[in-house]
């Protein structure tokens, strides 16, 4: 969650199987009363790194920002998926012994 943060003020990048995720929060709000003014302004640089598992297709990363909500979307390649290996039934031999 990214309340307060511009979507262009969040830069995304991949290098090895580590995402890093940066930004800036600027926000400024200000009120003025006939008796009374007041200002309140908040800001810094935030970074997180996260480690991708195994089999992440990083050509196909993709990110969407809605109210707040940065969404990344890291799907597992073909290549990484589980392979099924069909058990194949010998014909049993006359000559097994016990």
């Amino acid at each position: 969650m990214l309340p307060g943060v511009e979507p262009k003020e969040v830069n995304i990048q991949v290098q090895g199987n580590t995402l890093t995720i940066n930004g800036e929060r600027r926000d400024f709000r200000e009120t003025k009363e006939a008796d009374y003014h007041h200002r309140e302004i908040t800001y810094g640089s935030f970074q997180r790194g996260l480690l991708l598992p195994e089999g992440v297709d990083k050509d196909r990363l993709s990110a969407e920002y809605r109210n707040g909500i940065l969404e990344i979307t890291a799907p597992i390649s073909a290549a990484a998926l589980p392979k099924k290996i069909e058990v194949k039934a010998l014909p049993i031999s006359r000559h097994a012994t016990a």
